[in-house]
């Protein structure tokens, strides 16, 4: 996890969840693990002992409490049932998003938040593999397909290589026909890729509870991206004052070069993969070669 992500969602917390310190709130943290060289995450922004955090990933390990046996069919976890469902450096690495994205408005309470950050940009990063990128106008579009109101969205264009995306949308309170008509449309995304198991029908609507973040105001948490953007912008294109070059003398060794981009690409490829990638890389290159049909 790079720090411009935890900034975002640390500012997510402050600025939507701050009024709900002291109220019991359950939260979700959907691609949890911490991986090999993997110092953060976001747990510890969720320290009010009101709260509980449960880390969601495929595999098991640090910081996963709940291990899934398949990323689009969350059988393990209840239907709404968690006010919160976060997700950051994830979404990109799972093939089929938008499957997902129906689980986690399923296991939302009504009036529930989904807070996802993934990456606008940034080098190739496979863990196990690296999919897709996504821009302010991307997120929109997944959440009207999940039918999520939009509460923020915002890229944050310029902020390092990643220039993340973060989309905070909310689950409508519905009733009995809308809440019945999700969970088809749920079904469907699974039917087409190829899992037909047989789901339980909706609880009806006056026996689930809504979420108290179902008053959390949109809007606010863009207003402050933008502003901190808009004047990193600014500073940059302020050019400094010119220092004068030194002039060169004979005795002066040759600067060494500068690495090129390709060069530092793949030394941060290698080092975002860590030792566990780079074997696998290496053990990839001395496989024999498919023989032409």
């Amino acid at each position: 996890m790079h720090p411009t992500s935890l900034e975002k969602m640390a500012a997510m917390v402050r600025i939507h969840l701050e009024p709900y310190r002291g109220v019991p709130l359950q939260v979700l943290d959907f691609g949890s693990q911490m991986v090999e060289g993997q110092q953060d995450s976001y747990r510890p922004l969720f320290d009010d002992p009101a709260w509980t955090y449960h880390g969601l990933d495929i595999e098991d390990g640090l910081n996963v409490d709940i291990c899934v046996a398949d990323p689009y069919r969350w059988s393990e976890v209840p239907s709404d049932h968690y006010d919160l469902v976060i997700s950051g450096q994830a979404l990109e690495h799972v093939e089929f998003f938008w499957a997902t994205l129906f689980e986690i408005g399923r296991v939302l309470r009504p009036g529930g938040l989904a807070t996802i950050i993934a990456p606008s940009g940034g080098v190739e990063h496979r863990f196990p593999v690296d999919c897709w990128r996504f821009y302010r106008d991307g997120f929109d579009a997944l959440a009207r397909y999940v039918e999520l109101d939009v509460v923020d969205v915002f890229t944050d264009w310029g902020n390092g290589m990643w220039e993340d995306t973060i989309l905070v949308g909310r689950k409508p309170i519905w009733g009995d026909d809308d809440r019945a008509r999700f969970a088809e449309r749920a079904r469907l995304q699974r039917h087409l890729l190829g899992d037909d198991q047989p789901v339980p029908p909706p609880e009806r609507a006056d026996q689930v509870r809504p979420s108290p973040l179902a008053g959390v105001r949109a809007g606010a948490l863009t207003a402050e991206l933008e502003s901190r953007r808009d004047e990193r912008l600014r500073t940059i294109e302020q050019p400094p004052d010119p220092v004068p070059e030194p002039r060169p003398s004979l005795a002066q060794p040759e600067p060494p070069s500068e690495p090129t981009a390709g060069e530092l690409a793949r030394a941060l490829g290698a080092r975002l993969a860590g030792e566990r990638g780079r074997a696998l890389y290496r053990r990839l290159r001395n496989r024999p070669a498919r023989s032409a049909t």
